[in-house]
This record gives C-alpha cells, structure tokens and sequence, in this order.
C-alpha cells in the first residue's frame, strides 16, 4: 500500500512528561485506523503532530507530496457570530479553494452534514452540532486523510448514526480516536494502540478493535514467556558474573557487555508488561438501604410550553434498577433526572421517595470542577483523609486507585486531561454513599481500560443505576432495562437496545390519541390473581435476597470443592429469579396505571 504519511523516530514531552521517544509508525492509502490507549498516553497528541499542529522535538514527519489532510478537534470553537457557511466558506479559502467554485462547495458539504439553513449562526448551534460543523468545515477541502478526535462526544443517536454511515462510505483514509469499541468495529480496519506497554511505543494490526483484542491478548502472552526465557538467561548470567570472571579476554568482555544488554532487555520487557497490567481501582460506598421501592413515578407528566416530553410516565426504581435512559437530544433526559433528584416539579402525577432517599449524580459536563483547584484540594477538602466505604482512607491511596501519583497532587484540574478530569471527577462521586447513581455520559473522555473497569463495577453495584449514554457497548454491557422518551409526549420501554433502535424509523407511524397524546395501545386488564401477586410481590422479594444473602455467606465458609459447586449454582438460580420478579413487579404497577 501507498504511504500517505509516516512519523519517523518522534520524540515529544509536555512538562517532565515523556510521551513519546522515538516512535515511528505509517498511515496508508485506504486505510481507515482507530487510535486508542489510556488517558494521557498522547493519543490527541499524536493526531495533532500529523496534522502539523504540534512539531515534535526529535524525528520528522513526512507526509505524501500534496497531501490534503483535515483535522477534527475534541472540541471545536468558532466565533459565535459568524453564519455556518462563513465558517465552511473561511476554511475552503484557506486551503486554496478557487472563490468561483466556493458557493458550491460550501452547499454540498454543509448539506453532507444535515445543514438546512446556511445563515444560521454558530452560537445558536448544539455541542453535536458544532461538532457536525467541524465536520462540514473538514469535508469542504476534500481531505485525502481525515483525523478525527473524540468525535462521538456530545453528538445524539440520529448523529452519531448518520457519522457510523458517512465513515464506512469514506473513500479515502481516515485516523480516529474513540472510546466507542461498537462504533470503532463498524468504521476501522487498522487499530493502533499508543503507550509503554509496547516494544516501539504501539502496537498494530490491520483489524478492527474486537479483532485487535484478540492479538493483543497473544502479544502479551508471548511478552510472558519471553520474560520467563530471559530471567532464566538472565540467572545463569548473574550467576557467572557473580563468580568474579575477570575481563581479561575479548570473549569475556563481550559476555559481559552482552550479560547487561540482557538484564536492560528483560526490565523493559518486564516494564512492558508491568505497565500492560495498571488499571484504575474504582469501589462505589453504597448506603445499604433494604427499602425495595426507592423511589415511583406515578402518572408523571411534563411539558415546556407547548412542548411534551412524557405523559403519564410509570416506573419504578428498586435497587436493581439497571435503567438506560433513551431519547434524542431535547427530549426531556435530562429533564427526568432532575424531577427524579427533586430540582424540577413535574405538572401532573406523583413522585413518591422512601426516606431519606441519597441521589449522586455524574454530570457530563464536569461543571463541578473548580478548575483552579488541585487533585488534592477537590477530594481531601482540606483534609489529609477521605471516608470511602465507612473507614478513614489517605487521601493519596485513594487517589492511586484512579491512576493519580503523588506528581499529580498539586496540578491544577486545569492541567489534567479530558480523561483525567472524568476519573477525577468519578473519584468524588464515588465517595458519597447512594442508593440511586445517576451517570450522565461518563464514558465521555475515558479511555476503553477504565470503561471496562467502570463496567465491572456496575456490575457488582447493589444500588439503583440511571445511565444516559450514547456508547452501544457500554450500555448492552451494563443495564437491563431501557425506558425511551420517545418525543410529542410518548414514551416507551424495551427489551434491549437494538429494539429501541430498530423501532426509532417506524415511531413516527404509531397512532396518537390527540385528546391523552398516548399510544394507542389496547392495555391488558389487571385480573384479581395480578392485584393479589403485586400485594405480596415486593415481601416475596425480601424473602429471596435473605436467602441470597445466606448462600453468599455459606459459600465464603465452605471448603468442599462439590459443596462450593452446588451453592455456586444455587446462588446463580437465585439470582435470576429475583431479577425475573423485579421484572414482573414493574410489569404488575404498568398494569395497574
């Protein structure tokens, strides 16, 4: 394949920090490359050097003769007053467009883009949409390579599909850093991951991420048993050394110099895999409430003037609430969050809260930072010690559990990361004991490590989670449930996620009742038989995590391999029919609205 631009033997530092030391690596003709790695590893660092925004301090990059490249920042900025078409038109003629043709090519990208009106003005544009411009402003100057950094963050779902299409019909070579591991699996066909876990500073292949993972997977196998060969070299060396073998000849000077060159490969090899191995340690301090009705929705509705955002809304959030929150941007998300948390009055309906109900909630938009302090300042509070999970902790263990040294310490937020400044703040929420988390967009900034650790510990969480996310991945891997608010009023409950994306094309076609602005769907009667089990429903709960909270209990006593088998797959029953009747509880009050 034809090389379009190569990065050759680049160092680059920020600070007394070390990105890169002589990194080298190709992006070819046709190729469609996915960047990723862990926060602060200079993913955004790399896309800049190839678009000559940033110079290294060492090496060169060379790019093809001519070479049309178009970079797309994490957050674009643009003067508020200009008009979409001024700011599509401004970049056409600073790439060398001819002005007789600009009218025209400024149309059909911004219309590429979804751009109806050319005159609309960018301070009255949406994140997704200043976003979406980014993009128009990109397209404008036909770019043979397209860098793009984060470009899913704060684009809806209607967005974030029309992108999905508009890369897997790219023509030419595109580098993308994403978090998104369903959206990278649709649009790439190379993954590059950057950092020290890697001879050469990365690691490649030519498949997509789930694929790649895979490889990496093997990679790091076969780095284990190159340590293992070279520590038992490394022995026998030490060993000769140790038996004070003078350096009299060529041979044995050369056996030396070759016995340190071996003791230097087997601590980068170990460093490699020492460094593959660093994640983030997350733990949530839950409030153990045992009230299995947190918190109802009855017949909840809400409007901002003309516009409805959910009628005569049902639902109920028990501690094994696993709740996707659905909809497109300005259909009342983040309105329901704020009449769940008690800031906003619903019009109609009810909202019933057990007693002393704790909500914690992680904003997307990080307002909770004060940027001027340090990491020390936002979590200790003045204090040297943090309570995590009922006991006093150093504030600079916990802090480690999210990757923060002690060189992090007294930096300014100001200074961190996108992704810093997202485990920072998930540190200080996680602190504050909750029966209800909220998480709206955290994926947002967080390299795919920490997802997957923040993955695994919703999975153990015992509160009730609502989470806001456009990250297909992490949502199928984290909730069961999923409630869409639907627009006009509607709003609606699924079994999975692709069911409410299968769905969104025919919505426009249900039936409205004009007079209640409700489906029209012919709604079961509730039987004696159903009133009787929704009496009883919620003790019958109780009655089986007792007895989960038993066999748990058994199993961390017993020392019989077959008895731990049994109560292993007792407890795996158990745990499936709870979930089961928390499903027909919700079920049972639908019927009864």
């Amino acid at each position: 394949m034809k090389s379009l631009i190569s990065l050759s033997q680049i160092s680059k530092s920020y600070g007394a920090k070390s990105l890169f030391s002589e990194l080298s690596l190709t992006i070819h003709e046709n190729e469609k490359v996915a960047i990723i790695g862990k926060n602060g590893a200079g993913k955004s660092t790399l896309l800049k050097l190839m678009a000559e925004i940033v110079k290294p301090e060492s090496g060169e990059v060379v790019g093809q003769k001519h070479l049309r490249v178009a970079y797309i920042p994490q957050s674009p900025s643009y003067d508020p007053k200009l008009t979409v078409a001024e700011v599509v038109g401004g970049k056409y003629l600073e790439h060398g467009g001819d002005i007789d043709e600009q009218s025209v090519a400024v149309s059909t990208s911004l219309s590429k883009c979804g751009f109806e009106n050319q005159d609309q003005l960018v301070g009255e544009l949406s994140g997704g949409w200043l976003k979406r411009l980014s993009i128009a402003s990109a397209l404008v100057i036909e770019p043979q390579l397209l860098l793009l950094d984060e470009p899913t963050n704060h684009m809806d779902w209607q967005a974030i599909a029309w992108l999905e299409k508009l890369l897997i019909s790219w023509r030419h070579s595109f580098v993308i850093i994403s978090h998104d591991r369903y959206f990278l699996n649709k649009t790439t066909n190379r993954t590059i991951e950057i950092g020290q876990a890697f001879l050469n500073e990365h690691l490649s292949y030519s498949l997509p991420y789930d694929d790649y993972i895979v490889k990496r997977s093997q990679y790091f196998e076969e780095q284990q048993k190159l340590s293992e060969s070279l520590s038992n070299k490394a022995k026998r060396e030490l060993e000769w050394l140790r038996a004070g073998v003078k350096a009299r000849t060529t041979k044995s000077r050369s056996r030396i110099k070759g016995a340190h060159e071996l003791f230097e490969n087997l601590n980068a090899v170990d460093n490699r895999i020492k460094a593959s191995k660093t994640k983030v340690s997350l733990g949530i301090d839950e409030s153990g409430r045992k009230t299995k009705k947190l918190l109802e929705f009855k017949s909840v509705s809400k409007s901002y003037g003309d516009k409805k955002l959910f009628t005569d809304l049902n639902y109920i959030f028990s501690p094994k609430t696993r709740l996707a929150l659905l909809g497109e941007n300005g259909s009342g998300k983040t309105t329901l969050i704020k009449i769940l948390m008690g800031e906003v009055n619903q019009d109609s309906g009810e909202v019933k809260q057990a007693d002393g109900l704790s909500t914690v909630y992680f904003d997307q938009s990080k307002a909770t930072l004060n940027l001027e302090d340090s990491i020390f300042e936002f979590l200790a509070e003045g204090s040297e010690q943090v309570l995590f999970k009922g006991s006093p902790m150093h504030v600079a263990s916990y802090a480690s559990k999210f990757l923060f040294t002690k060189d992090h310490f007294y930096l300014k937020i100001s200074q961190l990361s996108g992704g810093e400044r997202a485990r920072l703040q998930l540190a200080k929420i996680l602190l504050k004991p909750c029966d209800i988390l909220i998480l709206d967009e955290p994926t947002n900034d967080l390299d795919i490590d920490s997802i997957e650790v923040l993955e695994d510990l919703l999975a153990e969480l015992k509160t009730a989670l609502v989470l806001i996310s456009h990250d297909q991945s992490f949502i199928s891997n984290v909730c069961s449930q999923y409630l869409a608010l639907e627009g006009s009023g509607l709003w609606n409950t699924y079994a999975d996620l692709n069911q409410w994306l299968n769905s969104k094309n025919k919505i426009s076609n249900i039936k409205v009742d004009e007079k209640k602005n409700v489906k029209k769907i012919k709604k079961k009667a509730m039987s004696y038989k159903d009133k009787k089990e929704l009496e009883t429903i919620e003790s019958d709960i109780q009655v089986k995590e007792a007895e989960l909270e038993e066999i748990n209990d058994k199993i961390t006593q017993e020392q019989d391999p077959e008895a731990l088998r049994s109560l292993a797959e007792s407890l795996a029953s158990l745990e499936t029919l709870i979930q089961q009747k928390y499903k027909r509880w919700q079920d049972l009050e639908d019927l009864k609205s």
